[in-house]
């Protein structure tokens, strides 16, 4: 038996001989994740977290009465005017000016559809206890930052595939809605929803390629450092509860996957794909360090 398929052989394509496993090797994997890089990329998940936390604490305080409605409408209108701010920056003010035109148009639709589904809303849920809204509005938050497109948030990807984590905030926000006194609570509260899980997130990803890792951590240590003084003023278990799991995120498990990827092994052998290489070109330190057997021709 030959390691050929050009030979008509008396066995099966696949067969394998003894030798089959002696060119095996145990290498060290070339991949060693430096945990401030992690902690860097980890920097949207606790945005996100972030995003979700000043939602419901909001809520609270709208529930609460605290927060006026009046003034819940004015913070939404000052994201607006800052967010875009930020698209004037990434792109040119005729662009931009053209663009606030158009977004207008859309943002003026979307406030009539929350005017008439206001009252709706206001009422979805009325016969449902505290216990099972409570509940529910948590499983579909996790839902929402478990399958949330974090590749797209951070522009490696073109393609937005968080359809599911969309659809489970805007379920969460409707069912929160509903526990609101007012239709007038209920369409500022969808409001900030459209804000917090839609606009927020593109407006972070436009800005993201004009900022740098230090700008980029500094911006979500100030978002953290407002979410977690307003968590404050609500409780204090809460807090620290949110500042546990944003420590959590963005430095204990960097460091915990870069310490434990210096033990990740890799055995190379005959199953590995070749490269064919021919007129003197070489395999990329990339490829190679796939674990890729390399045959020249």
């Amino acid at each position: 038996w030959r390691k050929v398929l050009y030979a008509q052989q008396p066995y099966p394509d696949n067969h394998t001989d003894a030798s089959f496993l002696a060119a095996a090797s145990s290498s060290a994997s070339t991949s060693r994740y430096a945990p401030t890089t992690l902690a860097r990329e980890s920097v949207v998940v606790s945005a996100q977290v972030s995003l979700v936390a000043i939602f419901c604490a909001l809520f609270y305080l709208t529930y609460s009465e605290v927060v006026t409605v009046g003034a819940l409408v004015a913070l939404e209108l000052l994201l607006l005017l800052l967010g875009w701010c930020c698209y004037s920056l990434v792109f040119d003010l005729r662009v931009a000016l053209a663009a606030l035109e158009l977004e207008g148009r859309r943002l003026a639709l979307l406030v009539g559809w929350l005017l008439a589904l206001s009252p709706m809303l206001a009422t979805l849920t009325s016969t449902w206890s505290d216990d099972t809204i409570c509940a529910l509005t948590m499983l579909l938050f996790l839902v929402h930052l478990a399958g949330h497109d974090y590749r797209y948030a951070s522009t490696y990807s073109n393609r937005f595939e968080g359809s599911v984590s969309l659809n489970a905030a805007f379920f969460a926000s409707v069912l929160l809605a509903a526990r609101l006194p007012s239709t007038r609570h209920a369409f500022a509260l969808m409001a900030l929803a459209v804000q917090t899980f839609v606009l927020m997130p593109a407006q972070w990803r436009l800005l993201r390629p004009l900022l740098e890792p230090a700008q980029r951590a500094y911006g979500t240590l100030l978002l953290v450092a407002i979410v977690s003084a307003v968590l404050l003023h609500l409780s204090r278990i809460v807090a620290a509860a949110y500042l546990a799991v944003v420590v959590t995120i963005s430095v204990l498990c960097p460091l915990l996957l870069g310490r434990l990827s210096q033990y990740k092994e890799e055995i190379c052998g005959p199953w590995d794909f070749i490269l064919l290489l021919s007129d003197g070109v070489e395999a990329s330190p990339r490829k190679r360090a796939r674990g890729g057997r390399v045959v020249e021709f």
